[in-house]
């Protein structure tokens, strides 16, 4: 390699070209493995632009690298040293070596591109350049060396003693990531480096640190591989500034001495400890922040503000010499935390701003301070500067380009340190005043290391400093019995079981024991948390200054107020805000003067006196300290730690410079003038300050309060904004919480007596308190906080103390806190919380799980763990773990005694560290899982891992794969591992099979628990437990394949093996398999991806002969992607003998299989495969030998027609195959074709369905099969392959069903096989839908009628074209014709004609749907003279009135019967009446009439002699006898027209009017004809809207029907006289049988008065009809009735011993409260009044409120009615007990068609005695049992019922609170006529949905299903969809509100089946 002093000492061409090509290689390689964006901004740099296409061209990118470098090599000096600094600059991961030497050959870099390339000119201009004179640059460097001098003798006064940085570490993490060639695949184990790089080698890597990690919403496998690649390094802080050009970041919280060692540097700098650094210069951000120009230029920045020069010449001769070798530069900035500013992304290319505009940077030129300092700390400005920036960790993510920078964190103290500080800050300390002790230091240390919360706070320098100043104060107010004082203890109060054991919750009980042995005195109190410590240092300053205004001032406090800022008594850290400096010197004195106390005071008297003191200091000066929290909080606000002395009163600022809570500053000016000021003695302080004003001071609004309170991350954003005041002030605010102080809160909030506002003190302390718990309750609620946030609440919950706070927080689940520092601080709060949630959870089963994957802590940090409860789990994995770090664990393991999980991966765990963990989890009994994969264990030490594991009695899973194995060492572990006895899956996998390499990527072991296995009642000593042996993914090489095969024959056990990917082909796979009889507990073998082929599959066909445990055999693409093979399962416990040996049970299985062998089903799947036609010969020779049963799956294969000749041809001779599945295979038309040939060849043949895209089987009878099926769909068939088909079919006369939908037959096609079916011997159907059919078609099809065996024919050609033909089942039956959507032509109507007159026994016909749109005069004359007809419907064919009655004219009076329906869109109100009138005057013998909506239906009898009349005339003696008008919008008036045929109509029994109004008109004609009907037997009236004044002479009228039986008025509104009238009348009708009055609508129970008739009337009509006691059917719905009322009603009832049908549904009472109406009360006495009725076949009483004592009086009765046949109870409150008892006497009526029970509250005993029941009532048609809570259970009882219902048409579950239906949906299979059915509103899934796809073929009869509002996916909806296919009677599958089918997936669903609907009606 050339040295950098050999390139600069010669000529710089030849440097840079003998660089180039000694260094090619390595910077190819560097290059190639570049982002593709690197090599665009280099290829920029060629200036030739043929030569830059022609590399742009180039796809590789190692060939594009290597023509870069070559072209580099030969354009000469300049053009290469630039190109070698833009390499530099650009690429990432760059070695240190190679960028050092680029840059030392490469020109000197400039300020940024556009400084560069203005000073780019020839060798003459730059001649000219006038060099800066050296003794300027000299003389500058010397005045600089001695400023920083006297800055750090300033910094350091009174620091206790000299900063050592050698032995000061820092952490460098860096980013490391992977080379393009190694990212494919990770390295091995076994290369992994055990010991960290070097810090030198992280000068040109990309770092990362805590705030610049993977966020939290990261990928799990990213955050894993971001954790894998951070690596840190441990250095000292001198080698910060040994690298030249770097750039480094270095973090550190409040405290932890940044600035100090900053100007440490500085010092070591100035007395040349750094010679390659001729300039540095530190800058301080809060001072920058006193600079109010906005505006400044770097000239203003170096020599205005920093260290100004003797005069412009100077200045301007070091601004050249920085600009032209800022290498030889170093800049400091310290303190970014504390920039008021904030910069721009770093990411932003914009983030200079100004900094190139003009193109050339000016340092002369004024810029934004912001962007004129992220310039030079992003280095933009002067790249290639030596850059030392300091900040907080969380501020780290938009200070600096982390990509070109180093990112290093400050470490904390360890023991030994804060015991070498302790000792320092008391030595030649006194206690209480007296002499001075040389035990008191070590005392202290005694409490610093033996307090877990003292200790993990002292591991930051700043507060272990605070804990020593407490403690000294607390010493120094002792009061104590023995010599020299007292100790000291923790505060808080103890839990019961702490108080028994010893132990606090984070903290021990120790040192109170240890202080009263030695010293003889009780101890006192120390405070718990950093809030109380605050307190006591807060008290022990405001004591100095009790002892200042009593005169008693000493020396050193006089010389406090001169004491500069930045000072503080550490060991080597040092704090910002300095004046904490004086802490030790002002809490001595302040002991020194303190009075003493008796010696006979208990500790709890020291205690309280020692509370009551520093209550009383703080309540003396609560003013003060207001008006400082009051400032300090305006600083946080405003970002502000400095503040100038007009910003408080004199009087303010001097007590606190007194007391040292103030310390002077200088405020620097914008002319470099400075002037006086002060800030807080530490951030931290302010913070505490600010803390207390907002929990004390009642002017703080809630608002501002509650915006303090939140959690701080670790992770900032880079867009977020910079928040940088605030690191613990939301820790005071909860520390505050404590109980602790409430005391010193009081006193701050104003005393007992008042507060500020009218608030009383408690009162703002409590609502403070409030609000802090709601906050922080709040927090421990969310499910989604990151690991920063999760560590930030552990410590403000800590911080509060409140033992049920911190229940809530450590109840979580998982505390995932990934890639960030964590402290021991950090994991003393984790363990409190965790703790907390243990004690106050006991018996609880869930603990814990902490994820330390990625963070960076020291081994102090796990002592925090030590005996911590509640926690299940542990998580680390990083390369940071190693031995050390394991060992440290290992001594907290066992501690732990809840453990069950522990994963310790990717780590540097190596033999050593492994030894030590096992043994410590040796002693964990509740250990399930183990993880210790990715490390650098050796086989040794593996094997001693197998052979202490399986002994833990709770083990599961042992994970040790990528470690560092050997073959020998690998077959060993497997046969250990393999012949453990409570091995259940061992799993091994290597890099791949192609990779040749030993790696073992997973070596997973799975264990079954002991306690399991203990707790089997009867185990078999004998029997091996079934194992399971993964191997995959492995290249094995002969005799590997051999050595392991012998591995194989010596496990035990062996259930499952595993060997696929492991490259064996069928030569290993040969020998594999020979070693199955030596392997007989083995039930699965996988051997896929094993390179075998066809050859190979014939192989192992074989072995489904010759190997009788083998049952089945699935393959994929001809055996090399999928091939597993299944055996018998042992039968060894079905034998009788007690014991027997290995042999004998063999024995035993092979006989057991022998006898066995004809009733095994074996299976042969092959999948997936192109099958060559001598591949297919041989397998079918081969299976057809095999015994038993066989099933062979061909599906998704490629077949020629040859191949498919060959399987045909051995089909016959293959007995023992059962079912051949060729589903999605490839092959043409004349394949299927032959395969159809089997039909007639193979008489086993059952069903054969072929599709080239969908399902398609082969099935098999095992004799001769009576019926065969044939559905051949979705082919391309022509004429030729219709005739070769028709052909093969004429040979099989077993086909019942033949299917030839979606063929595209065409016209022609369809007449071929008309032309055939004469020939054809089918028995049910043939379908022939969806084969592109026209009206010629069509008629082809209607000529098949006149075939002697075609029965039905059907065709529709619309959207959804339909064609059927059906034969005769078993005798002749009465043919049918359906015609739809045809569209005939006159000429198509006189061929239909024509064939419709050569078939006399034609009975039903149906044209429809405009199949008649042309001369239907023509056709309705031909039609009416088809005497064989009875049964013609015709719908919406565009018929007139007049053609309707004409045809009646036409119509045949010798007809026998006939049933004529009629529909179009024009038949409503007065054009259906008149239509009605003109047939009547036509046709006399019309017997019935029905409209319903544009519906008119109408019956014929004929009568011999009986002609009809002509349409003028009007009919005498007509037949009439029923007339019904429903819904078809007739009003009374339009009657009018009936008038002369209905007078005419002696015979008329029936009328049934539902009107839309009735008129004076309509009730005057139903008046008088009323008159004349004296043989009218019903009479039922229902009007819309209701009538009052026309019903009233109705009523009067019916006194003229004396043979009336049946009376109905619905809708009526019966008004008083009405009302009188119908009680008199219903009496005087004496063979009345049927009342119905309905009043108001349908389904509206709660109509105010809507009957019309008064309470008194009402009764009239209840009177009447109780009169009537031979009553066979009441209906009374929806009426209003009295008290008196109802108790009339049931006397009636109890006469009406005739009564078969009662119909009470929805009645109430007039007189009760709204809430109330219903007739709870008076059901027992209804239902006590049908003691008699033995004949009931119907009862309905819905929404009555039965209740259970109406249910309990009912059931009395339904026992006795063997004859009922429908029950309707809904919505009645009826409950699970008596609903179960209704249901049991149900068992008693068998003839029960319709149940229902729906909206009542059966819950799952209902349901299960239903499901007994139902196997007794086997007439039932519907049932309905929605909305009740039947749930699972009752579900499940309920779907056993129904397996007997072959009845049923009609099953309602909606709403029945259980998604688990899928025991109902599967046992509709047995209803078989199911129509309807319903399951919405459950939140049912897919597995329901596949299910009912299932079934859906088998419902022949269903019509609707109902889904909706379901949790139904796509699959599930697609598969219903699919199975519609064959389900032809489906109208509609509603599917509406299954949100988790998108719009997409809907509108695809939709194309595929027109049926599923997605609309809400």
């Amino acid at each position: 390699m050339v040295s950098m002093e050999t390139d600069s000492a010669g000529d710089p061409e030849d440097s840079v070209s003998r660089v180039l090509e000694q260094e090619r290689v390595s910077l190819v390689d560097l290059l190639s493995d570049q982002d593709p964006h690197v090599l665009s901004q280099l290829l920029c740099l060629v200036e030739d632009p043929g030569v830059r296409e022609g590399l742009q061209l180039l796809g590789d990118p190692r060939q594009r690298a290597s023509g870069l470098v070559d072209h580099f090599q030969h354009v000469g000096a300049q053009a290469a040293a630039r190109f070698l600094e833009a390499v530099c600059m650009a690429c990432v991961d760059i070695p240190m070596h190679l960028e050092s030497l680029f840059m030392s050959v490469s020109e000197p870099a400039t300020g940024d591109i556009g400084y560069q390339t203005s000073t780019s000119r020839s060798p003459t201009a730059a001649s000219d350049v006038k060099r800066p004179r050296l003794d300027h640059i000299q003389s500058y460097t010397d005045a600089t060396k001695s400023f920083l001098l006297q800055k750090h003798q300033r910094v350091t006064k009174n620091v206790a003693r000299e900063v050592r940085l050698d032995e000061t570490w820092v952490s460098l993490r860096r980013k490391v990531i992977p080379r393009g060639r190694d990212r494919a695949a990770r390295p091995q184990a076994t290369t992994t480096s055990s010991s960290s790089t070097s810090s030198s080698s992280t000068s040109s890597s990309s770092t990362s640190s805590p705030s610049t990690s993977t966020t939290p919403s990261s990928a799990s496998s990213e955050l894993q591989d971001v954790e894998e690649a951070g690596v840190e390094d441990r250095v000292a802080v001198t080698s910060l500034l040994r690298c030249p050009s770097q750039a480094t970041v270095l973090l550190g919280a409040a405290g932890s001495g940044k600035t100090l060692l900053m100007y440490s540097l500085a010092q070591r700098w100035a007395q040349g400890a750094y010679p390659d650094l001729m300039l540095l210069f530190l800058l301080e951000f809060r001072q920058l922040n006193s600079i109010d120009q906005p505006d400044v230029s770097l000239r203003d920045l170096l020599f205005r503000f920093l260290l100004p020069a003797t005069d412009d010449e100077q200045a301007a001769a070091v601004l050249e010499y920085i600009l032209r070798n800022p290498e030889k530069v170093c800049f400091i900035f310290d303190g970014y935390d504390e920039f008021r500013g904030k910069f721009t992304s770093a990411n932003n290319p914009r983030g200079g701003g100004a900094l190139l505009r003009g193109g050339a940077f000016d340092p002369c030129r004024p810029l934004p301070m912001a962007e004129l300092l992220a310039g030079l700390c992003r280095q933009r400005i002067l790249p290639q500067c030596t850059l030392l920036v300091t900040c907080r960790p969380r501020d780290v993510a938009d200070l600096v380009d982390v990509a070109r920078c180093r990112v290093g964190e400050l470490l904390g103290f360890d023991k030994d340190a804060i015991r070498e500080y302790a000792r320092h800050y008391f030595r030649g300390r006194r206690r209480g005043g007296g002499d001075g002790d040389e035990s008191l230091a070590e005392e202290a240390i005694r409490h610093l290391t033996s307090s877990r919360h003292l200790l993990a706070m002292c591991h930051v320098p700043a507060l272990c400093h605070i804990c020593c100043v407490c403690l000294e104060h607390l010493f120094s107010q002792e009061r104590g019995s023995g010599p020299g004082g007292g100790g000291v203890t923790t505060t808080g109060p103890k839990t019961q079981k702490e108080t028994t054991t010893g132990t606090i919750t984070g903290r021990t009980t120790g040192t109170d024991t240890i202080t009263k042995k030695m010293t003889g005195r009780e101890p006192v109190q120390l405070p718990s948390t950093l809030t109380q410590v605050y307190f006591q240092i807060l008290a022990a300053f405001l004591s100095r200054r009790r002892t200042l205004s009593n005169g008693m001032e000493d020396e050193d406090v006089r010389r406090t107020g001169d004491v500069t800022h930045n000072n503080v008594p550490q060991v080597h850290s040092h704090n910002r805000n300095d004046s904490m400096q004086q802490t030790g010197t002002n809490t001595h004195n302040a002991a020194a003067h303190t009075t003493h106390t008796p010696l006979h005071k208990t500790a709890t008297q020291t205690r309280n006196t020692t509370h009551t003191r520093d209550v009383g200091v703080l309540a003396e000066l609560a003013s003060r300290i207001q008006e400082l929290g009051r400032l300090a909080l305006s600083g946080l606000d405003e970002s502000r730690i400095v503040f100038p002395s007009e910003r408080l009163r004199p009087d303010l600022a001097h007590f606190g410079t007194a007391t040292g809570l103030l310390c002077p500053v200088d405020v620097m000016l914008g002319d470099g003038s400075s002037r006086p000021g002060v800030s807080f003695m530490h951030l931290t302080m302010q913070e505490f300050l600010a803390a207390l004003h907002l929990v004390t001071s009642p002017e703080v609004p809630e608002s501002r309060f509650k915006s303090k309170l939140t959690l701080r991350t670790r992770w900032t954003a880079k867009n977020e904004p910079k928040s940088v005041f605030t690191d613990s002030l939301q820790l005071y605010l909860c520390g505050l919480l404590a109980s602790d102080c409430t005391a010193h809160l009081l006193q701050l909030a104003g005393g007992e007596g008042g507060g500020v506002g009218g608030a009383k003190p408690h009162q703002v302390v409590q609502k403070r308190r409030a609000q802090v718990v709601k906050v922080l309750e709040s927090f421990a609620a969310s499910a989604n906080l990151s690991g920063p946030k999760l560590v930030e609440l552990c410590r403000c919950t800590h911080e509060a103390q409140d033992a049920r706070l911190a229940a809530k927080v450590g109840s979580r689940q998982s505390f995932e806190l990934r890639n960030i520092r964590l402290t021991p601080v950090d994991l003393e709060a984790l363990a409190y919380v965790v703790t907390a949630a243990a004690e106050r959870e006991e018996g609880t089963e869930q603990g814990a799980v902490l994820d330390f994957g990625g963070c960076s802590m020291e081994t102090e940090c796990l002592t925090m763990l030590h005996g911590c409860r509640n926690v299940e789990a542990l998580v680390f994995r990083s390369r940071k773990y190693n031995d050390e770090f394991a060992e440290a664990l290992s001594a907290v393991i066992p501690t732990i005694q809840p453990l069950t999980r522990l994963q310790f991966t990717n780590s540097k765990l190596s033999d050593a560290g492994a030894t030590e963990l096992v043994l410590a989890l040796a002693k964990c009994p509740l250990l399930e899982h183990v993880d210790l994969s990715n490390n650098l264990m050796t086989d040794s030490c593996l094997k001693g891992i197998l052979d202490s594991f399986p002994k833990l009695p709770s083990l599961t899973t042992l994970l040790l794969g990528r470690n560092s194995y050997t073959w020998s060492g690998l077959f060993g572990l497997v046969e250990k591992a393999m012949n453990c006895d409570t091995l259940q899956r061992l799993l091994i996998k290597g890099a791949g099979a192609m990779e040749r390499s030993e790696e073992v990527q997973e070596f997973n072991l799975h264990f079954i628990s002991k306690h399991s296995v203990n707790n089997l009642n009867n185990l078999d000593q004998e029997e091996e437990a079934a194992k399971t042996l993964q191997w995959t993914n492995y290249s094995l090489s002969e005799t590997q394949l051999k050595a392991w095969c012998g591995v194989l024959k010596r496990c035990l056990g062996l259930n499952k093996l595993d060997v696929s990917s492991n490259a064996l082909r069928n030569k290993g796979v040969k020998e594999l398999l020979g070693l199955l009889p030596s392997l007989g507990s083995l039930q699965e073998v996988i051997l896929s991806e094993n390179g075998v082929d066809l050859d190979g599959m014939v192989l192992i066909a074989d072995l489904l002969y010759t190997c009788p445990h083998l049952v089945e055999v699935d393959a994929s693409h001809c055996g090399d992607q999928k091939l597993i093979l299944t055996f018998l399962p042992s039968k060894r416990k079905q034998t009788t003998a007690p014991r027997q040996t290995r042999s004998q049970r063999r024995s035993c299985d092979s006989t057991y299989v022998e006898q066995d062998t004809h009733h095994l089903r074996k299976t042969f799947s092959l999948t997936h495969s192109e099958i060559q036609t001598s591949s297919m010969e041989r397998l079918c020779k081969t299976l057809g030998k095999v015994p038993g049963m066989l099933d062979l799956d061909f599906s998704c294969g490629i077949f020629e027609d040859a191949t498919i000749d060959v399987l045909v041809r051995n089909l016959p001779c293959m007995t023992a195959l059962q079912l051949l599945r060729l589903s999605h295979v490839q092959m043409s038309t004349e394949g299927a074709l032959s395969l159809v040939r089997c039909l007639a060849d193979c008489p086993r043949v059952q069903a054969l369905e072929l599709r080239p895209r969908g399902e398609a089987f082969i099935k098999f009878m095992k004799t001769k099969a009576e019926h065969a099926t044939c559905r051949l769909t979705q082919y391309q068939m022509n004429c030729r392959n219709m005739e070769k088909l028709s052909g093969i079919l004429e040979h099989c006369a077993r086909i019942s069903h033949l299917d030839l939908s979606g063929n595209l037959l065409k016209d022609e096609g369809v007449q071929v096989l008309m032309d055939w079916l004469p020939k054809l011997r089918i028995r049910k159907s043939v379908n022939l839908n969806t084969n592109g059919l026209t009206q010629a078609g069509a008629l082809h099809l209607v000529s098949c009628i006149s075939c002697e065996t075609v029965v039905a024919v059907e065709v529709r050609l619309g959207h959804e074209e339909r064609s059927l033909i059906h034969f005769i089942q078993e005798s002749a039956q009465e043919k049918s014709l359906s015609l739809r959507e045809c569209n005939f032509t006159t000429e198509h109507v006189q061929k239909l004609v024509e064939i419709l007159l050569t078939c006399p026994t034609l009975v039903t016909l149906e044209l429809s749907c405009k199949t008649l749109l042309s001369d239907s005069l023509t056709i309705l004359s031909d039609l009416a003279k088809l005497c064989s007809l009875r049964n013609l419907e015709m719908r919406d064919n565009g018929l007139c009135s007049e053609a309707i009655e004409t045809f009646f004219q036409l119509v045949s009076p010798h007809h026998l019967q006939w049933n004529i329906s009629i529909e179009e869109a024009w038949m409503s109100d007065e054009a259906v009446v008149a239509l009605v009138a003109g047939c009547l005057n036509v046709n006399s013998n019309i017997q019935e009439i029905e409209v319903t909506s544009n519906l008119m239906t109408l019956s014929l009898a004929g009568h011999r002699g009986v002609t009809n009349h002509s349409r003028n005339s009007v009919g005498t003696g007509s037949s009439l006898k029923s007339i019904r008008f429903s819904n078809c919008d007739v009003k009374g008036q339009h009657l009018c027209a009936l008038q002369p045929a209905l007078a005419a109509s002696a015979l008329l029994q029936e009328i049934d009017l539902y009107l839309n109004r009735i008129g004076p008109e309509g009730a005057d004609f139903i008046v008088s004809i009323l008159h004349t009907l004296e043989n009218l037997r019903k009479l039922s009236l229902q009007t819309k809207p209701p009538t009052e004044y026309e019903i009233v002479p109705i009523i009067d009228a019916l006194r003229q029907c004396p043979n009336l039986q049946s009376i109905s008025l619905s809708g009526c509104l019966i008004s008083d006289m009405g009302a009188v009238k119908l009680g008199e009348t219903l009496p005087s009708l004496p063979h009345l049988k049927c009342i119905e009055v309905i009043c108001g609508c349908r389904g509206n129970f709660r109509l105010s008065r809507c009957s019309g008739w008064s309470p008194p009337r009402g009764l009239e009509v209840v009177r009447g009809i109780a009169q009537c006691r031979t009553l066979e059917g009441l209906r009374l719905e929806h009426l209003e009735l009295s008290e008196e009322a109802l108790s009339c009603l049931a006397l009636g009832l109890s006469h009406m011993t005739s009564m078969t049908s009662l119909r009470l549904s929805g009645i109430s009472m007039v007189t009760a409260s709204p809430e109330q109406r219903n007739i709870t009360t008076h059901t027992q006495p209804l239902m006590a009044a049908l003691r008699g009725c033995n004949g009931m076949e119907q009862i309905e009483l819905e929404a009555i409120r039965l209740g259970e004592m109406g249910v309990q009086e009912l059931v009395k009765h339904i026992p006795t009615w063997t004859q009922l046949r429908h029950i309707s109870l809904a919505d009645n409150c009826i409950g699970d007990g008596a609903g179960e008892t209704l249901l049991r006497s149900l068992a008693h009526c068998p003839a029960v068609e319709i149940l229902n029970l729906s909206k009542n509250r059966l819950g799952p005993a209902s349901a299960t005695q239903l499901g007994k029941v139902l196997s007794r009532l086997t007439c039932l048609r519907v049932i309905n049992l929605s909305e009740n809570p039947i749930t699972a259970e009752g579900a499940l009882r309920l779907s056993e019922g129904l397996m007997n219902l072959k009845q049923l048409t009609k099953l309602h579950l909606t709403a029945v609170e259980t998604p688990e239906l899928t025991c109902v949906a599967n046992a509709l299979r047995h209803c078989v006529n199911i129509e309807d059915v319903s399951m919405g509103w459950n939140g049912c899934g897919d597995e329901v949905a596949l299910k009912l796809a299932e079934v859906l073929p088998k419902c022949v009869k269903l019509r609707r299903l109902d889904l909706e509002s379901n949790r139904i996916r796509k699959e599930g909806a697609k598969s219903l969809a699919e199975n519609l296919e064959f389900s032809f009677s489906v109208e509609v599958v509603r599917l509406w509100r299954n949100q988790f089918i998108s719009d997409d997936e809907r509108v695809a669903l939709r194309a595929l089946e027109p049926r599923i609907s997605f609309s809400s009606t």
